[in-house]
């Protein structure tokens, strides 16, 4: 694999892809990042086996090719970059990141062990309007559970009922009805 793309877009991109995966993995290769170099751009993709996100990013590509590298450690070189472009290019088993005057190097992880990128995404049978679902998830995630020991308890439960989704903690003592269209 061997792209060019603007430093600043493609730090935005692995920083939210970092953001959005779980912080802590039991997995080493669930840390990383898979970067997909196509004539299409570059694709950023993450699984820690309850999420996955997939991020794309203007890109020049030279070569195409996937490879899997450290996420955190991805997102923070780019964010520390001061040139307006970077070149990433695989170099035995390493990603190189090149920018004038400097070179840093990530070690690939085994592509092979990743869950991959998971579905394509559902069509869209609903429409709720953001403020309202914001307010509503603002009420009902401030009674979720907040012990990461069980996670089943941290979460919302959104379901369709009629012209309405619902959200509900996971322990159930907290709800909120929002209008869809």
């Amino acid at each position: 694999m061997d792209v060019t793309a603007t430093t600043a877009n493609l730090a935005d991109a692995a920083s939210e892809a970092t953001r959005l995966l779980a912080p802590r993995y039991t997995d080493p290769v669930l840390a990383g990042l898979l970067l997909h170099g196509t004539a299409d751009g570059l694709l950023l993709a993450g699984n820690d086996r309850e999420r996955w996100v997939s991020l794309s990013c203007a890109a020049s590509v030279h070569t195409d090719g996937c490879v899997l590298v450290p996420a955190k450690p991805l997102a923070e070189t780019l964010r520390a970059l001061d040139s307006s472009t970077v070149r990433l290019t695989v170099e035995g088993s390493r990603l190189a990141l090149r920018v004038p005057g400097a070179r840093f190097a990530l070690p690939l992880l085994d592509r092979d062990l990743h869950p991959g990128t998971g579905t394509p995404v559902p069509a869209v049978v609903a429409e709720v309007d953001g403020a309202l679902l914001a307010a509503a998830l603002r009420t009902v995630a401030g009674t979720a559970a907040r012990d990461d020991t069980l996670p089943m308890f941290t979460g919302v439960r959104m379901y369709g009922h009629g012209s309405s989704l619902r959200l509900i903690d996971r322990t159930g003592t907290g709800w909120r009805r929002c209008r869809c269209r």
